[in-house]
């Protein structure tokens, strides 16, 4: 018995050397991880990781959602996929990719549930991280009383030159929010958002400068960047308005490409990343998760409440989307890029 005992001692040790040695071998050959999210998360996750597996060289590319596709898909065209690991904010990228068979199906094992719809058929894909976009204002420049309560009510002549939004063509995040207002409200109101003189251009961050600027005080913006810019960066300054037809929920899914040179890793890192501590890191980048243990973002309000009051995330949405995303991508440029 204790011979036995001690073999498997000896096998358990070779195993977690051979993972660190294979670690520490990797370390001249970057691990690439595409990512769609702020620099100031990036920061918060490549500190994170390189504190977990100190023998990775864990290189980053950080970008829009819409950007890292399009890198994506050149790397594609020329046989040399570059990313390890891939973060997006376009849940209808990834699921597009899934029915290509661009990802490679990893389901590791959590104990708690991920929402089916934040998930990709067959483990192709998952969700640790979970945005919302709200309604942002200036308080310089209007207070919590006079601010929009809904998105609808937007297309009031009184917002007229007051309202920017990212651009869909950019921002994953931004796609999402205006799909969603096409697939509830119809193409006629992007119509009217655009005759109130919406501005749509940049991601979260330029909507951000435009607010705190003043240019445009109201901004359709990420909960996320609403909560960085007024606790870290204390701006007292802007308020929140949690909309009354509902927020704008935003999975940001992650997969591991087929073509990843470093598989093993990268499952690693995902494996990290689902985990009650990697959850409890990404909440660090005042984002959701779907580990209900990790908590919430200081200063959010709880996902329960937030979920139970959101536009539809269904698969008669995700239809919509996938039969409507060339006339989508047309009627907006037409509208609100003209």
């Amino acid at each position: 018995m204790r011979k036995q005992y001690l073999t498997l001692l000896i096998f358990s040790a070779i195993v977690v050397s051979s993972f660190l040695v294979a670690c520490t071998k990797k370390s001249a050959e970057p691990v690439w991880i595409y990512a769609s999210v702020y620099p100031e998360t990036v920061e918060i996750y490549d500190r994170a990781l390189k504190q977990k597996f100190p023998g990775l060289n864990i290189k980053w590319f950080q970008n829009g959602s819409e950007n890292l596709a399009a890198k994506l898909a050149l790397e594609e065209l020329a046989g040399d996929i570059k990313a390890d690991l891939i973060l997006l904010a376009d849940i209808f990228w990834c699921r597009k990719k899934a029915e290509e068979g661009f990802w490679e199906p990893y389901q590791p094992k959590l104990d708690y549930d991920v929402p089916d719809a934040m998930e990709g058929p067959g483990g192709t894909f998952t969700t640790p991280r979970i945005s919302v976009m709200v309604i942002g204002y200036n308080k310089k420049f209007l207070s919590e009383a006079e601010a929009p309560k809904s998105f609808q009510e937007l297309i009031d002549p009184k917002w007229k030159g007051k309202v920017s939004s990212g651009s869909p063509l950019e921002s994953g995040t931004n796609y999402t929010l205006m799909l969603n207002f096409a697939y509830r409200y119809g193409y006629d109101f992007l119509r009217k958002l655009r005759e109130n003189d919406l501005i749509s251009a940049g991601g979260n961050s330029a909507v951000m400068k435009r607010m705190v600027m003043g240019e445009r005080p109201i901004g359709l913006i990420l909960e996320e960047s609403m909560l960085f810019e007024m606790r870290k960066n204390k701006n007292p300054d802007l308020g929140i308005i949690y909309p009354s037809d509902g927020v704008v929920i935003t999975p940001g899914p992650m997969g591991i490409p087929k073509a990843s040179k470093h598989k093993e890793i990268a499952k690693k890192i995902y494996d990290f990343l689902m985990s009650e501590e990697g959850q409890k890191i990404t909440i660090a980048g005042h984002l959701h998760v779907p580990d209900p243990r990790a908590g919430i973002p200081p200063g959010a309000r709880p996902f329960s409440e937030l979920k139970a009051n959101s536009f539809e995330l269904s698969e008669k949405f995700f239809e919509f989307a996938q039969k409507e995303e060339k006339t989508f991508k047309d009627t907006f440029a037409e509208i609100l890029l003209r």
